[in-house]
């Protein structure tokens, strides 16, 4: 009754449908050909199937092959073969007639069949190992020429006698074979496909067990029935081997599809609120006020859906929540519903834990937490910082207040003094005399004290600036140092000034003069026997270097770190109290360093370094649009000027010589101009460094400067001084110069004529510009040496004709092209 059962289910119906119209077409196709003419043909078709069942069992995956696979696979291509022989010896429609060996391989294939599809039932569940799946090939493969060779061995009679049809053997074997089969379906009658196939098999060899002749129409049903058997077992490879796994992956790609698409969306949506919350970050860190700081962050956590639930407490109290359910007291917040932060102590953040983006929003509060303490620490830092400019404001006020009050009596008691000294009052008793001397002297170390003072003071407050200009160095050290020179002879000391006769230097001349003089003071001062010596050199305009030596008492070790520090000196030193501070002040702000070396006993060695030149590393440079002017101006002032008067033009600024150079380097400017005082080298120094960079081979220089140098070159560089000059036309010039125009100085007399010059220039040189001036009237004829062509008129005017002779001759000195209009 089961069996019934599951045959009218659904599936069972359905397969049986199939497979019984199909063996029903079939005969009625071949029943109106002898057997003899349509054998060889489903011969064919029943070898093609087995084949193909072979391939798909054979093939499948190690993963899914079973013993019971295997042995189904292998048997059928056995099977084939062997079908194969019997058609070929089949009478009538085969390619030899032999009825005996037809049978005997049609018996083998069939027993092949069927004892393989029993087997394969009994070791279904039986998985497959590659020593096994490679045992039961070469066994088959092994089997197929055995039995063909067995085939023509089997004696005449055993199947078959002439005359008399069928043997009774066969009869046995064909029962026992549709046994097999039987036993199959059963076994199988979960799968329809496998079931089916064994009804089929069976009932094909149930056919064969009854005919009498080879032309029976039992023969024809038995090969449809074999056929169908043999479909029905192609179906269930196909299906469970072949569709259902194509119909798996087919599912699986488009489960994987569906939730790469999820994951896409899910990384998208955690791409897009990371990005908003590094905009926010970029925002607050703009940010200096705490309370900008949380009305962006009320902003940011405005609309829930596109962030999280969130509500902020400041001091205990609700400051914002973006959800109207959220509890209003702190206490109401449970933790399984909310995870909290701390910011800044007096801040909680809670946020809604359900959703899905919790930890970004978390570390953005740590990151607003770090922000919030780092302003309140800057607050604190700019209150003290404050307090500390005040204090200092006030230290350096005092000591300026009090050093100016200290000095006029201190002058005034050096007057009466020296009154008493030259005896206007009298003859001076020795003893008298000589405490009056020491008064003296005291006195003057207390003026020296007040100027060092306000010397300190002044560049504290930053109310000097150093401005360098061209030193002889001998001529300068004579000078500086004729009183210390003095002081050493008076003390049978060997005062040695060590530079080259005609070395020119270029520094501030009173930035210079303070340095020297303190050190070689104060090694003159704490030096009772040998020598003093003072040597400057200069290398390669890169930097200066200031050598003090001495052969005096020498510093302890431990006390070098602190004779720089106000106030401090060594034990029974002179001096190195405040000086020496002044020293290392006025060498940094000259932007160099001091060192010092010393042995107590045998001397002092102070070596001071000054950058001329400054130093760039080229290969750092990075390169960026170029521009039209570059100002390099040491004064604020004068910098904005020149910034507004060239406001029309891409133009840079820099304060410094550094600066200037990596501007220069940077954005290879058209044209540049120079202070003369620059820090620590003169402009046109300046200048004649830049110009051996290869970039600024084609920049235009010229020194602007507030300085009277009482000349309108430096060496081939064009001077213009600040006052007195008509700044419209000075811009006027500069654009000229930018633009590579041709400069056309005409006198006086050409000036009816000038306009018909000016298009024979610009006919002569149509991609250029001319910038015309009259040559009595323009101020800037110095200039005319940057400009690559100059077209100048011959003027009967005495002082015309001598400033054409005068731009003729520079020109030509410097080989710069000039042309002569006009005879």
């Amino acid at each position: 009754m089961n069996i019934i059962k599951k045959f009218w289910e659904y599936e069972y119906l359905k397969q049986a449908t199939i497979f019984i119209s199909f063996s029903i077409i079939a005969f009625v196709l071949f029943a109106f050909y002898p057997i003899t003419e349509t054998h060889f043909l489903i011969e064919l078709l029943s070898i093609f199937i087995n084949a193909s069942i072979f391939l798909i069992f054979v093939l499948t995956p190690t993963f899914k092959k079973t013993l019971f696979l295997l042995i189904i696979g292998v048997s059928s291509l056995v099977v084939a073969v062997l079908d194969f022989f019997h058609a070929v010896y089949f009478p009538g429609g085969g390619i030899r007639n032999d009825i005996i060996l037809s049978l005997n391989y049609w018996m083998l294939a069939r027993a092949v069949q069927s004892f393989g599809y029993l087997i394969a039932t009994m070791q279904k569940e039986v998985q497959v190992n590659k020593k096994m799946y490679l045992n039961t090939i070469i066994i088959f493969l092994i089997a197929i020429p055995v039995l063909i060779f067995a085939g023509r061995f089997i004696p005449q009679g055993v199947f078959y006698v002439e005359g008399s049809g069928t043997t009774f053997l066969k009869y046995l074997l064909e029962v026992l074979f549709a046994v097999f089969f039987l036993i199959f379906a059963l076994k199988e009658r979960k799968v329809p496909e496998l079931f089916f196939a064994g009804i089929f098999m069976a009932l094909s060899e149930a056919n064969f067990v009854y005919y009498k002749s080879i032309l029976s129409k039992l023969v024809l049903t038995g090969h449809i029935f074999k056929i169908t058997g043999a479909i029905s077992m192609l179906f269930f490879a196909s299906k469970y081997y072949i569709v259902l796994p194509l119909k798996e992956v087919i599912e699986l790609e488009t489960k994987y599809k569906s939730e790469s698409r999820s994951i896409k969306n899910l990384f998208n949506e955690v791409m897009h609120r990371w990005d908003k919350v590094a905009e926010l970050r970029n925002a607050i860190i703009a940010l200096e006020d705490e309370e900008n700081i949380y009305e962006k962050i009320k902003e940011f956590y405005r609309k829930k859906d596109d962030t999280i639930g969130i509500a902020i407490f400041r001091s205990g109290n609700l400051c914002y929540k973006n959800d109207p359910k959220y509890p209003d007291s702190l206490e109401k917040y449970d933790t399984d519903k909310f995870d909290s932060v701390i910011v800044n102590n007096n801040t909680t953040f809670f946020f809604d834990k359900s959703s899905p983006y919790l930890n970004i929003y978390k570390q953005l509060s740590l990151f607003i937490s770090l922000v919030l303490e780092n302003i309140s620490e800057k607050k604190k830092l700019t209150e003290l910082n404050a307090k500390l400019e005040e204090a200092d404001q006030y230290r350096i006020e005092f000591i300026r207040g009090f050093s100016h009050e200290l000095k006029t009596p201190l002058n005034v008691m050096s007057g009466y003094l020296q009154i008493l000294m030259r005896g206007a009052y009298g003859k001076l008793s020795t003893q008298v005399e000589e405490i009056i001397k020491e008064i003296y002297k005291a006195n003057l170390r207390a003026v020296e004290t007040v100027n060092n003072l306000l010397d300190l003071s002044r560049l504290e407050s930053h109310n000097v600036l150093p401005k360098a200009e061209k030193l002889n160095a001998l001529q300068f050290l004579n000078e500086t140092l004729a009183s210390v020179e003095e002081l050493s002879k008076q003390k049978g000391l060997e005062f040695i000034i060590e530079v080259d006769t005609d070395l020119i230097i270029p520094s501030d001349p009173k930035f210079l003069k303070m340095i020297v003089t303190n050190l070689a003071s104060n090694a003159v001062k704490n030096t009772e026997k040998g020598f003093v010596k003072v040597s400057l050199k200069v290398n390669d305009l890169d930097f200066l270097k200031l050598i003090v030596s001495d052969s005096g008492i020498g510093i302890p070790e431990e006390k070098i770190t602190e004779i720089f520090k106000p106030f401090v000196k060594g034990e029974s030193q002179e001096g190195h109290g405040l000086g020496l501070s002044l020293v290392e002040k006025y060498v940094k702000a000259l932007d160099g360093t001091i060192s010092v070396k010393s042995e107590v006993g045998k001397g002092t060695v102070f070596e001071v370094t000054i950058p001329i030149f400054p130093h760039i590393d080229t290969t750092n440079i990075k390169k960026r649009n170029q521009i039209d002017f570059l100002v390099i101006e040491p004064d604020e002032g004068n910098r904005n000027f020149l910034k507004h008067l060239l406001r029309d033009y891409k133009v840079e600024v820099a304060s410094n010589a550094r600066e200037g150079i990596i501007k220069a380097l940077e954005m290879v400017p058209k044209v540049v101009t120079v202070d003369y005082g620059l820090s620590t080298i003169t402009g046109d120094l300046y200048i004649e460094k830049l110009r051996e960079f290869p970039e600024l081979t084609n920049t235009k220089f010229l020194l602007y400067t507030g300085k009277t140098l009482n000349r309108i070159f430096l060496s081939d560089i064009p001077v213009v001084e600040k006052i007195g000059i008509n700044v419209e036309e000075f811009k006027e010039v500069l654009n000229a110069l930018k633009d590579s125009d041709i400069l056309f100085l005409y006198g006086g007399e050409f000036e009816a004529t000038k306009e018909k010059l000016i298009k024979a220039i610009k006919n002569e040189h149509p991609s250029k510009g001319v910038f015309a001036r009259n040559i009595k009237e323009f101020q800037f004829v110095n200039l005319s040496i940057l400009f690559d062509l100059v077209y100048l008129t011959k003027s009967t005017d005495v002082k015309e004709s001598n400033l054409i002779d005068e731009i003729l001759k520079i020109r030509s000195q410097f080989d710069k092209e000039f042309k002569i209009l006009g005879g």
